[in-house]
């Protein structure tokens, strides 16, 4: 009996093929010869006839998965010329200046954010720079004060820009020497984006402000303003709402009451770094005995090659290579006070190993710099093997074989590997 019932469920898939083969399963319901006509939801007459292909991807999808032999650029690009404005800062205007507003505007990168995907609490470049230009003119009017703008926006999304383009072209490339078949969806890369920021910017009336103490002295001077600009060039502050949500009450911030100084950011972006820094009668004091004064040295050249420096609280380097650990050293007194010394005797090694280096030494009220030779900027051709010599340098005596000391270890570029020098603008003497 077995045997028989065996046989007959193995004949079960051989007859089901058949338009003879008739069974059931008891319990089960019985499968229909034609499918049940399906009536859509809201209508009353069923379908009869074949099922409708599916649909299409939407046109976006289908491109981005659609393959791809070669880098795509960005489609429906808004253009976006550098800004121009009324009051351009220049770097003739002073090393050093009181920012005191800053308008963002913003700004769509493709066409479908220009149509209207801005968002709600933003406002356009256009509104933005009509604000900051009008805010200037009224500091010019009103105040008589010099004014200016700056825009920095426009440069960072040009940046990042390039930023982005290089990315994409990085992930092609690792996908296609992997053999993979390509897509947009594969090789996509996030992006920042950048509103327009145009700053405004006070200068002092008398003439360029060319250290940062007097430029502090302007920003308090400012702070203390007993002056409203009009409430259109102030941001606000909700005081108080109804039980609806619906404004009440908002007061104006004062822009003068959060002025600050800062450098230049025209000359920053120029040199690409900030203005030289001019030393105070103090910092003249702390440095007129150390032997090798940065200040004192008479360089001619813009830039020196920071290589170490040393604050308050570090690890002392006699000069002799014995070693310690501050703030207190063998009665010489404070943590800085053990930082000049050790920055003084790394100097001091740098000048006198083969091949030996112009090492000079800086000190300020936080710490003490040794710094390498003068540069007129990054691309300096004498730079690059002074880089290649003392990156990471370890200080070795050479009676005992310890190591001493490292100097700082450079960065590289990540696209080129090119070691990245650490410039800093020789401080000068405050006349």
């Amino acid at each position: 009996m077995k045997q028989k019932w065996f046989y007959s469920l193995v004949a079960i898939p051989l007859l089901a093929g058949t338009s003879s083969a008739q069974f059931s399963i008891p319990g089960a319901t019985p499968i229909p010869s034609k499918p049940e006509p399906i009536t859509p939801v809201g209508s009353s007459e069923p379908i009869t006839g074949p099922m409708a292909p599916a649909s299409k991807l939407p046109p976006g999808v289908e491109s981005m998965l659609r393959p791809i032999d070669k880098v795509p650029t960005e489609r429906n690009v808004v253009v976006d010329p550098k800004p121009t404005y009324k009051y351009e800062l220049k770097p003739e205007h002073g090393d050093y200046l009181v920012i005191v507003k800053t308008y963002r505007g913003y700004f769509p990168r493709n066409e479908k954010e220009r149509i209207g995907e801005m968002p709600d609490t933003a406002i356009d470049r256009e509104s933005a720079k009509k604000l900051a230009e009008g805010f200037a003119e009224w500091i010019r009017n009103e105040l008589k004060l010099p004014a200016y703008l700056y825009e920095r926006g426009w440069a960072k999304r040009i940046e990042e820009s390039k930023r982005h383009a290089a990315e994409i072209e990085r992930r092609y490339q690792e996908k296609k020497a992997q053999g993979i078949e390509i897509d947009r969806r594969m090789i996509k890369a996030p992006m920042t984006d950048y509103p327009d920021e145009y700053v405004v910017l006070v200068g002092h009336p008398k003439g360029a402000i060319r250290d940062m103490e007097s430029a502090g002295e302007m920003a308090k001077y400012l702070r203390g303003l007993k002056v409203t600009p009009p409430s259109k060039f102030s941001d606000s502050f909700i005081e108080s709402e109804d039980n609806v949500g619906t404004k009440v009450k908002t007061t104006a911030i004062n822009p003068f009451a959060t002025a600050f100084a800062a450098a230049n950011p025209a000359i920053v972006a120029k040199t690409g770094s900030r203005p030289a820094p001019v030393v105070d009668a103090f910092i003249e004091k702390i440095n007129a005995s150390e032997p090798y004064s940065l200040i004192h040295a008479g360089l001619k050249k813009k830039y020196t090659l920071l290589v170490r420096y040393y604050t308050g609280s570090f690890e002392y380097v006699g000069a002799e290579g014995s070693r310690s650990a501050g703030p207190k050293v063998d009665n010489v007194g404070t943590g800085l006070q053990a930082a000049a010394i050790s920055a003084s005797n790394t100097a001091n090694f740098l000048r006198k190993i083969k091949p030996s280096f112009d090492a000079y030494v800086f000190h300020d009220r936080k710490s003490s710099l040794v710094t390498v030779g003068e540069f007129d900027g990054p691309d300096d051709p004498n730079l690059a093997p002074v880089l290649k010599t003392l990156s990471g340098f370890k200080m070795v005596n050479p009676k005992t074989n310890e190591t001493l000391d490292q100097l700082l270890e450079f960065p590289r570029d990540r696209e080129t590997g090119k070691l990245q020098p650490i410039l800093i603008p020789i401080p000068q003497i405050k006349k």
